[in-house]
């Protein structure tokens, strides 16, 4: 197959749930060897929760199965470490010597506690280049916080700004979580780039609470310059209108459209078949648009519910209006652009079986990424790199896994 992008580059993916392994993923996709390091009496945690494979019920290896973990895993080797053993520490650092790029996203206290944070692996490898994302990052009076993606995404000011006119502010959940991933995978090319020029490594300090903080650097200037704080507006915009979500035909089913200028706005009138809607001195130019949204949504609500929500958007798209159809999770694999793309390729799973799962982000023409395997059972590879990468023999092998160091069966050494 075609070489990718990263290949070349090893990972050693401390981090759990959604963040740091979206970050890892990433790179894994572009060819990186990404492994996972996972402890059997304290693994990721969403092997733990969500939903199963379809026709599985009673699975006998839970923590193999879970659908969130193998959708954030998915290309990754899985070895397992008691990192709070001398032996398993000595195996990481033996691994680290291997390695060039650390990730981890436990709070700030946990690798200086295993006596391994950053100037401990800089001892033993020196280039080695790092990535923490703590929730709050490894300085300042809240470094020693913890935190989810659901209390981050309001640390971060976005839920602040998301909610309906006159009702309470809605959290949308772990936002902060793909964000920091994203940020992570450019920091550590970054960081990459650099120790190329120089061959000095570095230490990454990323809070994930800031990288969603910069996604509402308008509201934020507003206020540093007007001392203004937006209010809730719902799916409204502070400047544009019609601007919104509409009803169209079926339960649920809606879609987005925004007008950005006059122009836009005689589009819409036109594909609508109510030009008469230009006359309206209501609506006669941007600011009294804006004036008059409530009077605009009841017009273009009508309008739009006895329609197909794809009729809709490819009507006014035709028209050169943004418009998009809301879709659900089945409406994106019945997407005609999504499968001309190819962006839900089949993933084969050893115990989760083959599965459709998230496209590959970025098509690079020179150097495409692929998706090697799927996500790993836990210790799944736990031969290869102990043996082949260390070099460890046989019988070195089983004494770890006697001792329960590398235990690949989590009901072995529960305590």
């Amino acid at each position: 197959m075609t070489r990718r992008a990263l290949e070349g580059l090893r990972i050693l993916d401390l981090t759990q749930i959604w963040a740091g392994p979206y970050c890892s993923r990433l790179l894994a996709d572009m060819g990186a060897e990404v492994i996972k390091v996972e402890s059997a009496r304290r693994f990721d945690n969403t092997r733990t929760y969500g939903i199963f494979p379809k026709g599985i019920t009673n699975p006998q290896r839970p923590w193999n199965l879970r659908a969130l973990f193998n959708t954030r895993n998915r290309g990754k080797l899985g070895v397992t470490i008691d990192m709070t053993t001398a032996q398993g520490k000595a195996l990481f650092i033996k691994l680290l010597k291997i390695s060039d790029v650390v990730t981890e996203n436990f709070s700030a206290r946990v690798m200086a506690s295993w006596s391994l944070d950053y100037p401990v692996l800089r001892q033993h490898k020196p280039d080695i280049i790092m990535l923490s994302m703590p929730a709050f990052g490894m300085t300042g009076p809240e470094r020693d916080y913890v935190g989810q993606g659901s209390n981050l995404t309001p640390l971060s000011g976005l839920v602040g700004l998301t909610g309906y006119i006159n009702d309470v502010p809605h959290n949308v959940g772990s936002y902060t979580d793909p964000i920091a991933g994203l940020t992570g995978a450019g920091a550590i090319l970054a960081a990459l780039h650099y120790r190329a020029e120089t061959g000095v490594g570095q230490y990454i300090d990323l809070a994930q609470r800031e990288g969603a903080a910069r996604f509402i650097g308008d509201a934020i200037m507003d206020y540093t310059m007007n001392g203004r704080v937006w209010p809730l507006m719902g799916n409204r915009h502070p400047a544009w209108a019609p601007h919104g979500c509409y009803p169209c035909q079926g339960e649920d089913k809606w879609v987005a459209i925004a007008v950005t200028s006059d122009q836009e706005w005689a589009a819409l009138c036109q594909a609508s078949g109510h030009p008469e809607w230009r006359e309206d001195p209501r609506f006669a130019d941007g600011l009294s648009r804006h004036r008059h949204q409530d009077e605009l949504d009841q017009l273009i609500s009508a309008w739009t519910a006895d329609r197909d929500h794809r009729e809709v958007m490819e009507l006014l798209q035709a028209a050169g209006l943004p418009a998009g159809a809301v879709l659900t999770g089945r409406d994106l694999f019945d997407d005609p652009q999504y499968a001309a793309r190819g962006y839900f390729p089949e993933v084969t799973h050893p115990e989760a079986g083959t599965l459709p799962t998230l496209g590959v982000y970025a098509k690079l023409a020179k150097t495409p990424g692929y998706i090697a395997r799927g996500a790993p059972l836990l210790g799944e590879h736990n031969q290869y790199v102990f043996g082949s990468l260390l070099g460890l023999g046989e019988g070195e092998i089983q004494e770890l896994a006697a001792a329960g160091i590398i235990s690949a069966d989590p009901t072995a050494v529960a305590t």
